[in-house]
């Protein structure tokens, strides 16, 4: 059995000084919108940091109903706490 969880949670990415500006317009125009993204640009090998203590759980109604909690059985689902499903 396992059990999927989706939060918010913060990524933390260190930019390297050689490309802090670059980085900079980039988040300014609007090109770099998620920590993947700034990854790529920066280089795969970049400090990387999930703030484990900014963790929240999220609810159906955050995600139009979705589940934000299942649980499989192998690959069966057990359990979820989509509001469709409700």
């Amino acid at each position: 059995m396992y059990v999927d969880f989706k939060e918010t949670i913060l990524n933390r990415v260190q930019v390297p000084p050689e490309k802090e500006e670059s980085v900079k317009q980039l988040l300014k125009e609007g090109k770099i919108t998620n920590s993947n993204e700034l990854c790529l640009h920066i280089g795969l090998s970049s400090k990387y940091d999930m703030l484990l203590d900014t963790s929240e759980q999220m609810k159906p109604e955050q995600q139009e109903g979705f589940a934000t909690i299942e649980a499989f059985d192998k690959d069966s689902i057990i359990y979820s706490n989509a509001s469709w499903l409700i």
